[in-house]
């Protein structure tokens, strides 16, 4: 996930209580509870014309934890 983040684009996972605990919300990442779902996430996004703004989100998420940080 931080590799796609750290790329600009936004995310889209399974809700899973560990993935919720490590990212948390407002930072490019969508969730969904089941699989068959990201189709519908992804165009949601689309129609909201948000993929650059949640992707600049991803981004700045990852920098914290880039390399340089370490």
């Amino acid at each position: 996930m931080y590799d796609y983040m750290a790329a600009g684009k936004p995310v889209i996972a399974t809700d899973l209580p560990g993935l919720i605990k490590e990212f948390g919300s407002n930072n490019g990442i969508h969730y969904v509870s089941r699989p068959e779902e990201t189709p519908t996430k992804a165009l949601e996004i689309h129609r909201e014309n948000s993929i650059n703004i949640e992707g600049v989100k991803s981004r700045i998420f990852a920098e914290r934890y880039g390399w340089r940080n370490s």
